[in-house]
């Protein structure tokens, strides 16, 4: 059985467009031609890959699985074609970052100019995102490294993960905000709140906040994992999050958002870089890195 990188392309492409028609637009192919390729995989496998339905094609449980290993084929092949350049002299290539609100907002802008102005023919993908979903793309090869809140050790199997700064959480609200003079948790636990990112990440420390001192965490029933969606719901209502002070602190001298200072202590949040540990960075992604650690390291400082 031969797996060849058309037969990897055709996959993806199938489960990004979820149409036939639009895989072969996307491939630059025939329909015809794509069609071709899907039967002489399923003939070498001998399993169904797509189920066509009214809407589209979608992969079947073995094109999932296949899907999976062909993406990991796809990043480790496009690292290959970077690094060849490299050896060629030409520098090019693309690296993929997943990043944090906190590291989009106070560590990307910083670093990315001198990095351009280093590599100005790489290209720099940037995407939002923290853990749990940020690590099946990680360990995939998908993305080149995360820098985020640092995922609990059961969960960093196959990574290597570098605690770049430790960050103080506070609970925040609007500019003004009726609880603005609280100054416990057990204050606050009748108000409304919403939890930013996927289970697992700030939403955690809201939870392990109050349960530290004996108190039944609020319900939130808003559940955020955009930054921006989640700002805006807290500027233009009642509603309290809990967001790193070093976020809050800039919009709260723009008078948009205000941290409300407890006698609580609350948990604080480590920022980490994440990457594969069994696939070294690019010289050009290591240098972003290296970028990244300098500027992390000045904000903690600060």
């Amino acid at each position: 059985m031969r797996i060849k990188l058309r037969h990897v392309e055709v996959l993806i492409a199938l489960s990004e467009t979820g149409s036939i028609r639009a895989a072969a637009r996307l491939l630059r192919l025939s329909q015809p031609a794509l069609s071709k390729v899907i039967r002489q995989m399923e003939n070498d496998f001998n399993v169904p890959l797509i189920a066509r339905t009214p809407r589209g094609a979608i992969l079947t449980e073995f094109g999932q699985t296949i899907l999976a290993h062909a993406r990991v084929v796809q990043a480790d092949v496009r690292r290959l074609e970077d690094e060849i350049d490299r050896l060629r002299g030409r520098q090019k290539g693309t690296i993929t970052v997943a990043v944090s609100p906190l590291a989009s907002t106070l560590i990307i802008p910083a670093v990315l100019p001198p990095f351009c102005a280093k590599y100005a023919d790489i290209e720099v993908k940037i995407s939002e995102g923290i853990y749990p979903p940020v690590l099946a793309p990680l360990r995939d090869g998908l993305i080149d490294f995360a820098v985020g809140p640092a995922p609990p050790a059961f969960l960093a199997a196959e990574l290597d993960v570098e605690i770049l700064l430790e960050t103080e959480i506070v609970v925040t609200g609007r500019f003004d905000h009726p609880a603005k003079k609280a100054k416990s948790l057990r204050d606050l636990t009748k108000r409304n709140w919403l939890t930013l990112g996927p289970a697992g990440s700030l939403g955690e420390l809201f939870v392990e906040a109050f349960e530290t001192r004996g108190l039944k965490p609020p319900r939130t029933t808003i559940k955020s994992e955009s930054f921006a969606t989640a700002l805006a719901l807290v500027e233009a209502t009642d509603f309290l999050v809990v967001l790193p002070r070093k976020l809050v602190a800039p919009l709260q001298a723009q008078k948009r958002l205000q941290a409300i200072e407890l006698e609580d202590e609350l948990p604080k949040s480590r920022i980490a870089l994440s990457k594969r540990s069994t696939i070294p960075l690019s010289p050009a992604a290591q240098h972003l890195s290296t970028l990244i650690r300098r500027r992390a390291s000045a904000l903690a400082r600060s």
